[in-house]
């Protein structure tokens, strides 16, 4: 017997972006399928458009972030499974028939299911991001997998791998969830409001449910048309760096490491100190560029490659590295006021 699914979309003034994304989904999943869309304080048509559709329509009267719409989804549900997809997505031929398939042959142990997310744009910067997709599943669900070790080598190595089998951890852009589990987990942190919701809520996935509750497999695929400026990827970086840096002070353990920006300035800081001549520096300079071309095979290199990737790579690192310090910096603020204030009200 086939579980009965839900498809919700999470938008934020996605007026020009939804009617596509709309009628293509509902050519595939007809009338009869349950469509649920967060209209998160959106002061455009997004709800009215949702509703043209047939949506059920979650309205926030002010927006409230990604992890507050993830589960205002979630608790509007009253399925066996929802499937999250973006406003710029567009499900590709057969999405929802092996959505289904799926999740038929693997509900009863089966947490979450993901997809590919292939990225298009006709921007320098959409170009940029389809050739380093940020939406690649987290492979490791071992313990080893998870090693400061194994996780630089990932780092160094990425690879594009969209083969089928057990992951980690995904994004929300093509994700499914057993509403059952989900639930039991608590649902999405609704405190992560500028993102990281996702790998929040698969992480706590695999630490519960073992490491076979997640799947990706590659035919449930759609397509995320991005327009995305150089300025939109940058704050969308920071935003992300904030979230890891407030979750790694709570949490400890290992926090994301991205280490080419922080390597350059120790490099020049040392290179400077020695007076180290501008010849023997310009390797070091160059560290991006062989950093980029490392995780790619010489026959795929393009001029895109040498030229644009990692210097665009180097921005969206450096952003998420200062997002992560100020997260960090915020919660220990946070942290000392709150104890300045327990003490003060002890005595």
């Amino acid at each position: 017997m086939s579980p009965s699914i839900s498809v919700a979309i999470c938008s934020l003034n996605g007026a020009q972006r939804l009617p596509e994304t709309l009628r293509r989904l509902r050519e595939q999943i007809g009338d009869e399928t349950a469509l649920i869309v967060v209209d998160d304080g959106s002061t455009d048509s997004t709800s009215e458009i949702a509703k043209s559709f047939g949506a059920r329509v979650v309205r926030h009267e002010e927006n409230m972030g990604f992890g507050q719409a993830r589960e205002s989804a979630l608790l509007n549900c009253d399925t066996d499974v929802l499937a999250f997809i973006d406003d710029e997505c567009i499900v590709g031929d057969g999405w929802f028939i092996e959505l289904e398939s799926e999740w038929k042959a693997r509900l009863p142990g089966l947490v979450a299911l993901a997809g590919p997310i292939h990225l298009r744009g006709n921007t320098v910067i959409s170009k940029y991001l389809s050739r380093n997709n940020p939406f690649l599943p987290i492979r490791n669900t071992t313990s080893s997998g998870r090693s400061f070790k194994t996780r630089l080598i990932r780092y160094f190595l990425m690879k594009q791998d969209l083969s089928n089998g057990y992951i980690e951890s995904a994004g929300n852009g093509n994700l499914s969830l057993n509403v059952r589990f989900a639930r039991a987990l608590g649902g999405y942190d609704i405190s992560l409001a500028a993102g990281g919701e996702d790998d929040d809520i698969c992480r706590r996935i695999t630490a519960r449910y073992g490491e076979k509750a997640i799947y990706f497999s590659s035919n449930v695929q759609l397509t995320h048309y991005s327009h995305d400026q150089l300025s939109e990827v940058l704050h969308r970086s920071f935003r992300y760096g904030k979230t890891s840096g407030r979750k790694w002070r709570s949490e400890s353990g290992i926090p994301t490491f991205l280490p080419i920006p922080s390597l350059l300035v120790v490099s020049a800081v040392i290179l400077a100190a020695l007076a180290i001549p501008l010849k023997i520096a310009l390797p070091v300079a160059l560290a991006p560029l062989f950093a980029s071309l490392l995780s790619r095979p010489i026959s795929t290199w393009r001029f895109g490659h040498f030229f644009i990737d990692p210097w665009v790579r180097l921005g969206v690192e450096t952003a998420n590295n200062v997002g992560f310090l100020f997260g960090y910096a915020e919660v220990v603020e946070r942290d000392e006021t709150q104890l300045k204030f327990s003490g003060r009200k002890s005595l």
